[in-house]
């Protein structure tokens, strides 16, 4: 169906009291839930990565999700940025909503992956997000990430769709490694637009004073005419 990019950014609740996760139907998804995340994700630990070809699992790691979405942080959207970089707070701040909804997202649809008869939702590696729990920053870019995380929890992006509804957002980002400045919210060439938030465009945004939630905007709209918006909850 056609879609009207329109992006929201709402009020996220807790799990519900009694909401629980299926680990045991790999036909069904894990968590059911795209208004409150999930309490947990499954990760499947490959220790390879910057390999986006690793698909050998060693094991499968249930994770507390937001303690996921923190670690994922450091090397995802780390916190030197917030400190070294004009706008980088705000920078990282979309990063965490993008990162944390990127997993979201794959804990409520029938499990991509499987090993020994167990699935899990995420690689550990560039496949999906980079898990890396050895992964050190110092305690100032700590901070900053972890409260991007915090500020932000409360966030969902959402496009409406043509005829009524809305959708839940697949927020796929990429760290492109262009050192020059792309315009505010583009996107590089062979890149379909409106799918994807690109560092170097969405920094662009940042150092423009660009909150955390224009970047999104910004970065999730395929294109002018499908105007995307925010809304703040009461």
């Amino acid at each position: 169906a056609l879609l009207v990019a329109s992006l929201l950014a709402v009020g996220l609740p807790q799990p519900a009291a009694g909401a629980s996760v299926n680990n045991t139907d790999c036909s069904k998804p894990y968590w059911k839930s795209r208004k409150s995340p999930p309490p947990s994700i499954r990760v499947g630990i490959t220790g390879r990565h910057d390999d986006v070809s690793a698909t050998t699992v060693k094991r499968i790691k249930t994770v507390p999700f937001k303690k996921y979405v923190k670690t994922v942080m450091r090397v995802e959207f780390p916190g030197w940025i917030a400190r070294s970089r004009n706008g980088g707070a705000n920078y990282i701040a979309a990063g965490a909503v993008a990162a944390k909804q990127y997993a979201w997202y794959w804990t409520t649809k029938k499990p991509r992956y499987r090993v020994n008869g167990q699935c899990f939702d995420v690689y550990d590696n560039v496949r999906d997000q980079v898990y890396k729990p050895a992964k050190t920053q110092s305690a100032a870019a700590e901070a900053k990430t972890s409260a991007a995380v915090d500020k932000t929890w409360p966030r969902v992006i959402r496009r409406k769709r043509v005829g009524g509804g809305s959708e839940f957002v697949l927020p796929f980002y990429l760290h492109d490694k262009s050192r020059a400045s792309g315009a505010c919210g583009g996107t590089p060439p062979g890149y379909k637009r409106g799918y994807r938030m690109f560092r170097s465009h969405a920094l662009t945004c940042a150092k423009q004073g660009k909150g955390a939630n224009t970047i999104l905007i910004k970065s999730y709209t395929p294109k002018p005419a499908r105007k995307a918006f925010v809304v703040i909850p009461d």
